[in-house]
């Protein structure tokens, strides 16, 4: 990966610290000392730039350490301390050599950003009973009863063989066919692993074992897994995927659609037929994922499963590609903002939208286009858009696994024998952001206020129409000229 690093020692951080030279910024990540959760910098936006793990790499900047950083560019941090995660989320951008560290990231301290996982005010909102054999949360069962049914059908050897071999998850009287498959193909993603889904779920039901569609492993029975280059030949994220050890093939879900899935023409989504135990898989979290989200809901919405709102996080739109990278897209919105932190709606955030917008590029900013062009080919394609979404995470810590705990992801990959970054699929840390609950108030309003209330639409993607629909302009964020897919 690519890492930005100072070149001369520069006085310690504290909160954020920045001079200027010419129209770049110096950004310092503070060092462990002062911020023990680690941070840090990882490049971040704009728009709908399609980063890599290797060939088209996010810089960062590493704990202790400072570089500058060019105008327009976005920087989010990232915790990297063992146990640490980011209370929310946060952006800074240079602007003509002036660090903003308002816009994104007022009243955040890089210090402080980053919290053991069990202080985060998610964890803190959901102080979930594990314990009890009451059936606490009027969901029809115990959530201990809930949980040993979900860890038995979701990690166990029994569990894990049976969904890998037959489709079907649940033991005994609960086996339901749910139609496993790689969202992400083979790549071992960043504090995760191999993530597989089902393409059958329960959503907006009373919490249950059924509710939970996403699992995400790493290989605990290897010491020393040999992460391998992409077994469907990508060339831009490296030897950061597991092995086809599972006996793969093209899952029905690009043809059958039976979920309300969609993969982009021409590409294959995986799904498994053999499990080789050797690899020992355990979960890393079980979730429940692809709820449609509205920065509107209220305490208590369907959508939430009976569950206190603070468990859920949102996950960005946008689509994964052939090789499990994502490409995310951050609107621009009608105040001259970027949305990062979850002002749109499932709804606002169509897939087509942002396919729209591709292609718009071609005509409006072709240069971008080729690049972009170039680097989605290399990444697999595209292969399974999506919309912003609510989910709920649960993390597994190794040492208790019947006390879970809510996440975006997890924080301990350092305690797991296969959990070095290197290994890792690089993705956005925004990816999963827990703004819209801490700042629900604040995004209902704005949505309301119509910040999303445009949108850039082509007849190819929108049947509907009698002409192409464009709102607003390519490479622009309100009146401020800036490239969406810089490379």
């Amino acid at each position: 990966m690519k890492i930005a690093v100072a070149l001369a020692a520069l006085p310690v951080a504290h909160g954020f610290g920045y001079h200027h030279t010419d129209s770049t910024c110096n950004l310092e990540s503070p060092s462990v000392e002062d911020a023990p959760g680690a941070p840090y910098w990882v490049q971040t936006g704009p728009v709908m730039k399609l980063w890599t793990t290797s060939t088209y790499a996010r810089n960062m900047i590493t704990s202790g350490t400072s570089a500058d950083i060019e105008h327009q560019s976005f920087y989010t941090p990232f915790c990297t301390g063992e146990g640490y995660t980011a209370d929310r989320g946060c952006v800074v951008t240079c602007n003509d050599g002036v660090l903003d560290t308002e816009t994104y990231c007022a009243g955040i301290d890089i210090n402080t950003v980053c919290v053991p996982h069990q202080e985060t005010q998610m964890a803190q909102g959901c102080q979930l009973d594990w314990d009890t054999d009451e059936d606490v949360y009027g969901v029809g069962a115990s959530l201990k009863s809930i949980w040993a049914e979900t860890m038995a059908a979701w990690n166990s050897e029994a569990g894990i063989t049976q969904m890998f071999t037959t489709g079907t998850i649940g033991l005994g009287n609960a086996t339901t066919y749910r139609l496993p498959f790689f969202p992400h193909n083979y790549a071992n993603l960043i504090n995760m692993g191999l993530a597989v889904n089902t393409g059958v779920s329960f959503t907006g039901e009373p919490l249950s074992m059924k509710s939970f569609n996403l699992g995400v492993f790493t290989p605990e029975g290897v010491d020393d897994y040999e992460f391998v280059e992409d077994p469907m030949e990508s060339t831009t994220d490296g030897p950061v995927f597991f092995a086809d050890d599972f006996g793969s093939g093209p899952s029905p879900i690009q043809g059958a659609n039976i979920s309300g899935y969609e993969s982009a023409s021409g590409q294959v989504i995986m799904m498994p037929h053999a499990y080789p135990a050797s690899l020992g898989l355990k979960a890393t979290y079980i979730a429940t994922v692809a709820i449609p989200y509205n920065p509107c809901y209220e305490e208590g919405n369907a959508a939430f499963m009976g569950l206190p709102k603070s468990c859920f996080h949102v996950h960005q739109a946008g689509p994964h590609m052939g090789n499990g990278q994502m490409w995310p897209f951050y609107k621009p919105l009608t105040d001259g903002t970027i949305d990062f932190f979850g002002v749109c709606g499932y709804d606002q955030l169509a897939t087509n939208e942002y396919l729209s917008n591709a292609a718009l590029l071609q005509t409006h900013s072709p240069e971008s286009f080729a690049a972009f062009d170039a680097a989605a080919a290399a990444a697999g394609g595209m292969n399974l858009p999506h919309s912003r979404t609510w989910g709920l995470h649960l993390c597994i810590d190794m040492d208790d696994e019947d006390h879970p705990y809510p996440c975006t992801l997890p924080a301990s990959p350092q305690q797991w024998k296969n959990g070095a970054l290197g290994d890792m699929m690089i993705l956005d840390p925004l990816s999963f952001v827990t703004n819209p609950v801490q700042d629900a108030d604040e995004m209902c309003s704005r949505n309301q206020a119509g910040e999303c209330d445009w949108q850039n639409m082509l007849m190819a993607f929108d049947e509907t129409l009698t002409e192409d629909k464009i709102d607003y302009p390519i490479d622009y964020v309100g009146e401020t000229p800036l490239k969406w897919t810089p490379y």
